[in-house]
């Protein structure tokens, strides 16, 4: 994923799967809700079955707002769709 996004990854996180370096962000105990914070992201727990992450909402923070008139929403809320 970060390389799709061009996101730098910290150094704990190499390797491994979005699931298990939240699993290890959260020491093992992620809940639906738990966000974590990356240069240029958030990543939000979406959905956990049998105690593994199964779904992960991610918000992007754009660099620019969009160009005037361009019929793009620029939402700060924070919140996820």
């Amino acid at each position: 994923m970060a390389a799709a996004y061009g996101l730098p990854l910290p150094p704990e996180a190499t390797g491994q799967t979005l699931a298990g370096f939240l699993t290890q962000t959260f020491h093992g105990h992620p809940v639906v809700g738990d966000r974590a914070r990356l240069d240029g992201m958030e990543l939000v727990v979406r959905e956990i079955v049998d105690g593994r992450i199964t779904r992960v909402g991610i918000k992007l923070t754009p660099l620019l707002p969009p160009p005037a008139g361009s019929g793009k929403i620029h939402d700060q809320s924070g919140e996820f769709p």
